[in-house]
C-alpha cells in the first residue's frame, strides 16, 4: 500500500480536525481523554485524530484510482481508527499509524497498531518535539510506544522519543547523536518467559543497551512489575502507565547505570 504524502497529510488534517470539532463517537473521546489520559493540548501538539467512515469515504473518493478500480487506502486500515502522524526530526510527515480503540463496550475490534509502509528503524517518533530540550540537556529518553512518548511529554519530560516498538538501530543512534551523547532507555517491563528468559521488552532493552554503549553514555529506567489484583499474576508495566500512577519524579528516580548483563532484576 503505497500512499503519497499528499494523501497522508489530508488524512492527518481531516482526522485531527474531526476530533477537535467533536465529530467523532463518544467512545473515541472517552478512550483518548479518560482511558489513555491524554490532555487536549497533547492531542493538538501530536496532531492525533480519528478517521470515521465518512472521512474515509471522502479520502478514497478524492484520490480514487480509476484505472485499477481500487481505493487508495483499504477501508479497514482507516475506518474507525485513531490516527497518529509519524514525522522525522525536522517535522516532515513520513507515515501514519492507525489503531482501533478496542474494548467490549465500544464495539470496536481488538486494538492493534498498523502503519503505512516506512522504515521504522530510520526514525524516532517525537524527536521533532524533543530535539531542542535534548540538545539543552545533552540527553534523550527512549521509550517503545507512541502513547509512552505522548504521556511522558505531557508530564514535562520534553526530551523523550520512541523507537516505535522496533530494535534500536545504528540510524537511531545517528539521529540521537545529532543532539546529545547521553541516552536513557525505558522499555516495557514484560514478564519473563516460562524458561526464565527476559520478556520481549526486557530483551529489547538488553540489546539496545549493548548497541548504544558504542555511541553514548547509557542509563536505564527499569520499571517494576505490577500484580493483577484478580489473577495475582505479574503483568507488564508501560512507561505511560507508571507515570500516570506514580508521577514523573518517581519514574525518573528509577534511572541508573547498568552493566551489559543478559537478565534484568526489576526493583
Amino acid at each position: 500500500m503505497s500512499v503519497s504524502l499528499q494523501v497522508l497529510n489530508d488524512i492527518v488534517m481531516g482526522s485531527h480536525e474531526s476530533l477537535l470539532r467533536g465529530l467523532v463517537p463518544d467512545g473515541v473521546t472517552n478512550y483518548l481523554y479518560n482511558e489513555r489520559h491524554l490532555k487536549p493540548e497533547t492531542v493538538k501538539l501530536f496532531e492525533i485524530g480519528f478517521c470515521g467512515i465518512e472521512l474515509e469515504k471522502v479520502i478514497n473518493r478524492e484520490y480514487y484510482e480509476g484505472v485499477s478500480g481500487t481505493s487508495v487506502i483499504k477501508a479497514d486500515f482507516l475506518r474507525d481508527k485513531i490516527i497518529v502522524p509519524i514525522k522525522d526530526d525536522c517535522g516532515k510527515l513520513v507515515s501514519i499509524a492507525t489503531r482501533s480503540i478496542g474494548g467490549k463496550q465500544s464495539g470496536y475490534s481488538k486494538p492493534s497498531w498498523w502503519n503505512t509502509p516506512f522504515q521504522k528503524g530510520n526514525y524516532l517518533f517525537g524527536l521533532n518535539f524533543a530535539r531542542s530540550k535534548t540538545f539543552q540537556e545533552n540527553k534523550l529518553y527512549l521509550v517503545e510506544g507512541y502513547m509512552d512518548c505522548c504521556i511522558l511529554h505531557q508530564f514535562g519530560l520534553y526530551n523523550v522519543a520512541a523507537t516505535m516498538g522496533v530494535k534500536f538501530t545504528a540510524i537511531h543512534a545517528g539521529l540521537a547523536s545529532r543532539y546529545c551523547d547521553r541516552v536513557c532507555f525505558c522499555y516495557d517491563s514484560d514478564p519473563s518467559t516460562n524458561n526464565g528468559k527476559p520478556g520481549a521488552g526486557q530483551e529489547a532493552a538488553i540489546k539496545a543497551l549493548k548497541k548504544a554503549k558504542n555511541f553514548f553514555k547509557v542509563t536505564m529506567i527499569e520499571l517494576p512489575m505490577k500484580i493483577n489484583s484478580e489473577t495475582k499474576q505479574q503483568e507488564n508495566c508501560d512507561p505511560d502507565q507508571f507515570v500516570l500512577q506514580n508521577g514523573l519524579q518517581k519514574f525518573l528516580s528509577l534511572e541508573g547505570e547498568r552493566e551489559e548483563t543478559d537478565s534484568f532484576c526489576n526493583p
